[in-house]
């Protein structure tokens, strides 16, 4: 019966061996076509965000400022011009309604 199975082994091993590492070799050029499909669709999706971003600066250059909900006090005045678009800028950047129309972009993007 040992030298059945040493027989059965010596005869076919070659053939073992060669169904192994072709089988191997499908599973990496597999895996290698699902890594270049993921790329190219991340590659589409950040050109995408990108996009959305820069349609936002647009609108932020053309000047669409919301306008204070209150009118300024005498402190505000002695304030100089810069420090005030600065602070305005600031309050804009972690605006609740904007932090929303970001995350409905982004969970539109990723489902």
């Amino acid at each position: 019966m040992k030298d059945l199975i040493f027989n059965f082994v010596n005869q076919y091993a070659v053939w073992g061996i060669f169904l192994v590492v072709f089988l191997a070799a499908f599973l990496l050029w597999r895996m290698n076509r699902q890594l270049k499909r993921l790329n190219r669709n991340l590659a589409m999706i950040t050109g995408k965000i990108q996009e959305y971003f820069d349609v936002i600066m647009e609108e932020e250059e053309q000047g669409e400022v919301r306008p204070m909900a209150r009118e300024p006090r005498r402190e505000d005045w002695e304030v100089t011009k810069e420090e005030r678009d600065f602070l305005l800028s600031r309050k804009k950047e972690h605006s609740p309604e904007d932090e929303e129309v970001f995350n409905a972009v982004m969970q539109e993007y990723f489902s």
